[in-house]
């Protein structure tokens, strides 16, 4: 259904079908206006966790407070 065909229906309905119609328009596009956000949030925040990785793999990798506990991977801790 095109959207001239739509519109030639809604005009055939009463005022208050009309606003019926309307009210429902709204419901779902401001459903589907949040959904994009949250996902766009969600994107957001995955590259920022994503690149604050990327900038610390090298501490997580060398530095010697970080990596002191490595020692223990090898260890059975429930002997």
């Amino acid at each position: 259904m095109t959207q001239l065909e739509i519109i030639e229906e809604i005009n055939k309905l009463t005022s208050i079908e009309q606003l019926e119609v309307i009210k429902t328009v709204l419901q779902t596009v401001q459903t589907e206006s949040e959904q994009t956000k949250n996902l766009l949030k969600r994107e957001v925040l995955r590259q920022q966790l994503e690149v604050s990785a990327q900038l610390m793999l090298n501490d997580y990798l060398n530095d010697e407070e970080l990596t002191i506990f490595t020692a223990l991977d090898g260890e059975d801790f429930y002997e």
